[in-house]
């Protein structure tokens, strides 16, 4: 008995030293190689490392979570059992009001939140970041450099472009921000002539008062102390947090958040691919935008257990947005404006979107009939 344990001890413990030494092998001939064998280890590691996703409030589930009441082996024989395992399939809302519609009004203000509940939109995108003291507003770096009335300060000779030094939001105290008017320089501020600086309490005030609205909250900052604030809003009122959901685009920033509160719901804001500092060959080919969608897909969004993605409507299409639904969660295209463009996402990509302006929407929140 013994010795047949010790024998089959002994045959693991060969085969696992034959595989690290093909592994060590495969490695060394070649630099893809090496990268390959890297990448079949974070990909094993983010399998046991990863953080759950959270479960949906019914409230959100339209939204970002469709397909969450349906096992992903239901979805494998879907076809046979007739099954709908595509989150697109229950989405009645389309449009999220980017910056509370910021091409209808003032951008993060609380007359333009105001203006969404009127038209009855149900999710809303605000930026949050936080001052020198430690307090988080509900505002954009662009626009305090707006307010600011920021002007070249010198010339760049490499880019041949005017450089401008600008602000940032953790360089202001909220005493300095509180005198501010962010309507200022604003094309509509004759219609909006003064709007304050919205405030973190003030958000929570507003969605005590309505009760319908969504808030997706673009994190400016990615220091230790603006997800510290944001834990602890969270731990102080967790039933409010049921409506909202923190984006950043820092997977490092929405780990911490999650591990920290496994409950906290949050998206991943993935930048336009030719933004990467990388050559244009490389971008511009099919096998670097395969390894890019698989790096956030399959690794990245496993390891926060993020439940939804912004991703730019160039970098976007019916195959890649069916890969993310496949990996339960739900993909959000940014910034559609034109109202082609929005019956395209909704007819034919069946995709939520991004809009800086309700006005432009083709059916005029009409829920579309299938």
């Amino acid at each position: 008995m013994i010795s047949s344990l010790l024998s089959f001890l002994f045959k693991v413990f060969l085969f696992i030293f034959r595989a690290i030494r093909l592994v060590y092998d495969l490695a060394c001939a070649t630099s893809v190689g090496f990268l390959f064998c890297v990448g079949v280890v974070i990909f094993v590691l983010s399998r046991y490392f990863r953080l759950k996703q959270p479960n949906l409030p019914p409230n959100l589930i339209d939204a970002i979570g469709g397909n969450q009441h349906i096992d992903s082996r239901q979805c494998s024989t879907g076809r046979q059992q007739n099954l709908r395992c595509d989150s697109s399939d229950t989405i009645e809302w389309w449009p999220i009001a980017n910056r509370a519609a910021c091409l209808d009004g003032v951008e993060n203000s609380r007359s333009s939140i105001e203006k969404c509940v009127a038209q009855s939109c149900r999710y809303i995108l605000l930026d949050v970041d936080i001052t020198k003291c430690g307090q988080l507003v509900i505002l954009h770096e662009k626009t305090l450099h707006r307010l600011e009335n920021e002007v070249p300060n010198g010339f760049d000779e490499a880019s041949h472009k005017p450089q401008v030094s600008f602000s940032k939001i953790n360089s202001k105290k909220l005493d300095d921000l509180k005198s501010m008017n962010i309507a200022k320089n604003h094309p509509l501020c004759e219609k909006h002539p003064n709007e304050p600086i919205l405030q973190f309490n003030d958000l929570m005030h507003l969605l005590d008062v309505h009760e319908k609205i969504n808030i997706f909250l673009l994190m400016g900052s990615t220091n230790k102390q603006i997800v510290s604030n944001i834990s602890r809003y969270f731990e102080n009122n967790p039933e409010r947090f049921k409506r909202i959901v923190v984006c950043s685009r820092s997977p490092k920033v929405i780990f911490q958040l999650r591990k920290q509160n496994p409950q906290f719901i949050c998206a991943l804001w993935l930048d336009k691919v030719t933004k990467i500092n990388l050559p244009s060959i490389l971008l511009n080919s099919t096998f670097f935008s395969f390894l890019y969608g698989l790096l956030y897909r399959n690794i990245i969004a496993v390891l926060t257990g993020i439940s939804a993605v912004f991703i730019n409507k160039h970098d976007f299409n019916a195959h890649i947005g069916q890969m993310w639904r496949q990996s339960n969660i739900q993909p959000i295209v940014y910034a559609l404006n034109s109202p082609n463009e929005k019956r395209y996402f909704q007819h034919t990509l069946r995709t939520q979107y991004l809009t800086d302006s309700l006005r432009s929407e083709p059916s005029n929140f009409v829920k579309i009939r299938k």
